[in-house]
């Protein structure tokens, strides 16, 4: 499981190339990590929700069920820096891109008057589901 790309980490911010991507699904996918580590599919929905939580969640608590609460062999320290680099190098790919996507204030209609409606009222599930 050696790493054949290794991240720039000078650019944290800079997005994944092509060859770093595939090199993170193969480390999710390589001898040492568990049959329950998540794909790049998973990886991905799994770094947004948590980027848009309303808490920050740190690595130190996310990391683990990446690879379903179970321990890596990583081979060297090398593999193991460079799957964390990549992986936070994914993150903040994922959070920009969030960002460009999140409605701002300009993003609601405005009324003719010039004000801005307000957001519909919050419902619980409970609230409108017919009783059992």
């Amino acid at each position: 499981m050696a790493p054949t790309a290794i991240p720039d980490r000078a650019r944290p911010t800079q997005p994944l190339t092509d060859a770093e991507f595939e090199e993170l699904g193969r480390t999710l996918g390589a001898d040492g990590t568990p049959d329950t580590a998540l794909d790049l599919g998973q990886l991905d929905g799994f770094l947004a929700a948590l980027i848009c939580a309303p808490r920050v969640v740190l690595p130190s608590a996310y990391v683990p069920a990446i690879f379903g609460d179970e321990e890596v062999t990583w081979p060297d320290q090398q593999t193991a820096q460079c799957f964390f680099d990549l992986l936070m190098r994914r993150w903040n790919e994922i959070a920009v891109a969030l960002m460009r996507c999140a409605p701002s204030s300009r993003s609601f209609p405005r009324r003719r008057n010039g004000t801005t409606p307000r957001p519909p009222r919050r419902t619980s599930a409970t609230s409108w589901s017919p009783t059992p």
